[in-house]
């Protein structure tokens, strides 16, 4: 029998379905006041969401950003290039990350998580959920 080849890309949707949850753990964990959202359960590249970030002042707050990383030399209004994710162990020393990671975190609401694998034969959409107890469910990000 060949062996099937498999093609694993990172992260590029995710889910936020519990936002009573989420809501009720942000209100906990940095004092934020109520957030309006529904469920959403297929969150994608360049879509606008919920976001916790720290002001200036160090307190955080809940802001609306859209998903993608303009890098810091780019200032046309339409990037040419806008990555949704970055591989850990290259993201501090990558010069598209490397300020934004080291001077902007984010923390993403979020429950799940999808993974794209390819083969020559099919593609798989692989949903991952309950990795982090809920309503803990926070992924971290810079901006």
């Amino acid at each position: 029998m060949d062996r099937i080849e498999y093609r694993a890309c990172m992260c590029g949707r995710y889910r936020i379905k519990d936002t009573d949850a989420l809501t009720e753990e942000l209100r906990r964990v940095f004092k934020i006041p109520d957030w309006v959202m529904g469920p959403r359960y297929n969150v994608a590249p360049s879509q606008e969401l919920p976001v916790v970030i720290s002001d200036e002042g160090g307190e955080a707050r809940i802001v609306t950003m859209r998903w993608g990383l303009v890098p810091f030399w780019d200032k046309s209004e339409k990037p040419k290039i806008a990555p949704i994710n970055a591989r850990a162990e290259e993201a501090f020393t990558k010069p598209m990350f490397r300020q934004s990671i080291q001077k902007r975190r984010a923390l993403i609401p979020a429950d799940g998580f999808y993974e794209f694998m390819w083969t020559a034969l099919i593609s798989l959409r692989l949903f991952a959920s309950g990795l982090v107890p809920p309503p803990s469910a926070l992924v971290s990000s810079s901006f």
